[in-house]
C-alpha cells in the first residue's frame, strides 16, 4: 500500500494542530486509527449539513430522530451541542 506521508501529515496536523514532529512519534495503527476517524466525522458531518440545507431549501425545520425518542424538533442549542461535538462551530443560528 502506497501511503502519501505528506497528506497524513497535513491532515493531522490540520485537525489537531499538531507538529510534524509529534505526528512522526505515533505508530501507524494510531495513525491509521486516527484517519479513520477523521473520516467518519466528516462524512457524519456532511450529512448532517446537506440533510439541513435540504431542509432549508423546502422551507422545512430539522428534525432528528433518536433511537428512544419520537421524531422532534430539534432546538438550536441542542444543535449548537451536536456540531461542536463534532468539532465545528455554530456562529449564528
Amino acid at each position: 500500500m502506497d501511503i502519501n506521508w505528506f497528506e497524513v501529515i497535513d491532515i493531522l496536523a490540520h485537525e489537531y494542530s499538531w507538529s510534524i514532529n509529534y505526528i512522526q512519534t505515533l505508530s501507524y495503527e494510531e495513525i491509521d486509527s486516527l484517519i479513520k476517524k477523521i473520516n467518519d466525522r466528516k462524512i457524519l458531518e456532511w450529512n448532517v449539513e446537506c440533510y439541513i440545507m435540504n431542509c432549508a431549501f423546502n422551507g422545512k425545520k430539522p428534525k432528528f430522530k433518536s433511537d428512544e425518542e419520537e421524531t422532534k424538533e430539534m432546538s438550536p442549542d441542542a444543535f449548537k451541542k451536536i456540531i461542536e461535538s463534532l468539532g465545528g462551530q455554530v456562529t449564528k443560528l
